[in-house]
């Protein structure tokens, strides 16, 4: 069996959320001797990192990096720059960590350094999810996962495709031991746990997550998160609550796609509203609805028919028992201001049709300008804002429907021809698909080879 070399022990750590082993490491290497400086300062950083995820160190980041680059040494620079790459993620730069991080991508690649690549990739994979776009990232972790080096630590690579919504049984891991590892055994029966209702499990299996992220501050924070999105008992932190609440719709940790089970339907519904009689309600991932308990579901699997309706029906829930202006209620429905003279005919159809859709489970009230929704019974509606982007319901079709056309898309998904052109554009443009001339017929297919994404013209943008 090979014996791992120091930079290979030194990734191994950081893939495996240890930050003992990695501090392990640094002591060893200093017992030792090593004659260069910077790997152990470049060290000491990543272990900063791991474990206060603070953005402030971004100019001693850039200072490592101006060393690095005058050591000539490729595997320093590749390391130091998705350093900064996670910095800036941290600090919600995200246009300067998509630059860092398809810079070190390339790098790797062009140097040919496997395990300098991995990283690289990883981190690209976990940006393109806090960007949104958790299909992209899973398609970037399954292509890491083909590669060799993949291999060697994968536990960080599992935890970024479980979190992106593949968290079928992934690559065998090096060391079935190592804090990642049990990071994303323990986040898949959370999930379990949370569908089934069963709380002393759900309970057993946060501990543990929240354990074993203990040496990599950002992923314990987004596992804390995950089990508040699935727990609406459990208090959330900052931003978190206020999207549980609906003050806002950004999911910064890009978790709506974490889900137990996949089946052969396009990606919907994994955020809901929920709520009690005399309560105000709450946004949960659709696998804690065990843990919410009985209640009526007004969804339906992949349709879109009610997207408006079901944002009115999910503001209402959101809002409590308190009522709600109809201006405000119009603007956080529409995203834009209420004019009576030009939208109360509009906004008349709208209540016409919650109170349809809501039927027996609750009333509808207004009077003096004010609405509320008075329930007599615990509802779940999806609430369509928190829906996965038409992109990620189009490439989940092309993969089962190869060389397909923009309106068998759109017939497939029963969206517009033109919502499903503009999302095929923006996946060409992301490399996840391509383009295909046939006669007078435009057809797209998936890319089966890795993503593209590292080599475009905007690697240094």
């Amino acid at each position: 069996m090979a014996v791992a070399s120091p930079d290979e022990l030194f990734h191994q750590a950081i893939f495996a959320f240890d930050d003992a082993a990695l501090e392990a490491w640094i002591t060893r290497r200093t017992d030792e001797g090593a004659s260069e400086g910077l790997v152990l300062d470049v060290a000491q950083a990543w272990l900063a990192l791991m474990r206060d995820a603070s953005p402030e160190d971004g100019e001693g980041a850039g200072d490592l990096f101006a060393r690095a680059a005058s050591s000539r040494s490729p595997s320093r620079v590749i390391e130091v720059t998705v350093l900064r790459a996670m910095l800036a993620l941290a600090a919600g730069q995200l246009s300067d960590a998509a630059a860092f991080a398809r810079r070190a991508s390339l790098m790797a690649r062009t140097e040919a350094l496997p395990a300098a690549e991995l990283l690289a990739n990883i981190t690209l994979a976990r940006l393109r999810r806090r960007s949104g776009k958790s299909y992209l990232a899973l398609r970037i972790a399954e292509a890491i996962g083909r590669s060799e080096a993949a291999r060697a630590a994968p536990g960080w690579l599992a935890w970024e495709r479980f979190l992106a919504g593949g968290n079928e049984a992934g690559e065998p891991s090096a060391d079935p031991s190592a804090p990642a590892a049990w990071a994303v055994r323990a986040g898949q029966r959370l999930l379990v746990a949370a569908r089934a209702g069963a709380r002393d499990d759900f309970e057993r299996e946060a501990r543990e997550l929240e354990r074993s992220t203990a040496g990599f501050l950002d992923m314990q924070r987004e596992a804390l998160a995950l089990c508040a999105l699935l727990d609406p008992a459990r208090t959330a932190e900052g931003a978190l609550d206020g999207f549980k609440r609906g003050q806002h719709d950004e999911l910064w940790q890009g978790l709506a796609s974490v889900r137990v089970l996949h089946g052969d339907s396009e990606p919907s519904a994994s955020i809901l509203a929920v709520a009690r009689p005399g309560e105000r309600g709450s946004r949960l991932l659709r696998d804690g609805l065990g843990l919410f308990g009985p209640c009526r579901t007004i969804f339906e699997e992949g349709a879109r028919v009610h997207g408006r309706t079901d944002t009115a029906l999910a503001v209402l829930a959101l809002s409590g028992t308190e009522p709600l202006a109809e201006e405000e209620f119009f603007q956080r429905v529409y995203g834009f201001a209420y004019a009576s003279g030009k939208h109360r005919g509009v906004l008349d159809v709208l209540l016409h049709r919650v109170r349809h859709r809501v039927g027996a489970s609750g009333s509808l009230l207004r009077a003096g300008g004010g609405l509320r929704l008075e329930l007599h019974e615990a509802i779940a509606v999806a609430d369509p804002r928190c829906s996965p982007p038409a992109a990620a319901r189009v490439l989940s079709a092309l993969s089962r429907q190869p060389a397909a056309t923009a309106e068998s898309i759109a017939v497939r998904l029963g969206i517009t021809p033109r919502a499903a052109q503009m999302a095929l554009r923006e996946l060409v443009s992301d490399g996840a698909c391509e383009m295909r001339r046939s006669g007078r017929q435009v057809r797209y297919q998936v890319l089966d080879s890795t993503f593209s994404e590292p080599t475009g013209t905007d690697v240094f943008g």
